[in-house]
């Protein structure tokens, strides 16, 4: 946690709370920190047990993992890092590392020993531009239906308490639902009420309202400099109104009188699919690359744990096989 609130950027993915939730059961919240004279690393990331054996893996949590970097850090302390992480696991019988990166440098950036694969595209929307600058670099579909928002009534308010969650939690249950959501994202009532017990100033929920009714709602977590569009959903008997495109650009709004310079709004569920295009249309030159790092520890283990054969997937003993 000090070593969180020294970071420069004190991202919400990093907060222990938020690496803590994703660490069910036997698994357990870590974080490797690297401190230089002027500068720091900050790694946070899930030690995973392995059904059936005695081997542990490294994962990050859900989102974006890092690593996370403040101040003035060499490529060689990096490599060092790296270094010290990896006699670390060995210690402690690690048998693979899959690590998602942050959004912001490009893939050879953090000096990673392992391989580096390009997953998916990210939307990110800069927002240190003026107002009529971010209004127009919107796709015109966007201020149409922000402004059919605001014609039928649509407001949106800010939410940094939590003080509404069983209205949002009902929405949110509403679209998991109406998308045939993974069971992986279908987060209980604890998981929202500790990022709003635990994580004050790291989140801010947005709520459109129609007539004094929610009918659209979002959790973003919140940086010193970064937004994250998060978890939410819409009423579908409101999708006319186009509430969440109003929703979103309130965010941006929000974010520039609090002085935040990007709200990543996340990619879609493959590449270039809807969700991805609707994304693109509030920052139509904002896709960037996402990548993720993974590393095989100790191969004899790797290999007796995913049995004969290649398999893309990594680590190949993790997939779910029929």
């Amino acid at each position: 946690m000090e070593a969180w609130t020294r970071s420069e950027e004190a991202d919400p993915f990093a907060h222990p709370t938020h690496v803590d939730l994703f660490s069910p059961g036997n698994d357990s919240a870590f974080c490797a920190v690297l401190t230089v004279d002027d500068g720091q690393v900050l790694l946070p990331f899930v030690l995973r047990t392995i059904q059936f054996s005695d081997h542990v893996d490294v994962t990050s949590a859900y989102g974006y993992g890092g690593p996370f970097v403040s101040g003035t850090v060499s490529r060689s302390d990096l490599e060092g890092f790296w270094e010290a992480l990896d006699g670390w696991s060995r210690a402690r019988g690690v048998v693979s590392e899959f690590i998602r990166f942050s959004t912001s440098p490009d893939d050879d950036a953090f000096a990673y020993q392992g391989d580096v694969v390009h997953r998916s595209t990210t939307v990110v929307r800069v927002l240190d531009l003026d107002a009529e600058a971010l209004w127009m670099d919107f796709d015109h579909k966007v201020r149409k239906s922000v402004n059919k928002a605001r014609r039928n009534g649509v407001t949106v308010t800010v939410d940094t308490t939590g003080e509404r969650l069983d209205e949002f939690l009902g929405i949110y249950a509403g679209t998991m639902s109406r998308r045939e959501a993974d069971e992986r994202y279908l987060f209980p009532r604890d998981f929202f009420e500790r990022i709003r017990d635990e994580m004050s100033g790291s989140y801010a929920f947005f709520h459109a309202d129609l007539e004094g009714v929610m009918i659209s709602t979002e959790l973003v977590l919140v940086g010193r400099r970064t937004l994250y569009s998060y978890l939410g959903g819409t009423d579908e008997r409101h999708f006319a109104v186009r509430p969440n495109d109003m929703l979103k650009f309130e965010v941006m709004n929000w974010g520039q009188t609090q002085g935040k310079t990007e709200f990543v709004l996340g990619g879609g569920a493959s590449p270039g699919d809807g969700i991805e295009r609707y994304k693109l249309s509030f920052a139509p030159q904002g896709a960037r690359r996402f990548y993720t790092g993974q590393r095989v520890v100790d191969a004899e283990a790797y290999r007796e744990l995913s049995g004969p054969g290649e398999d893309e997937f990594f680590p190949a003993y993790r997939r779910t096989r029929s």
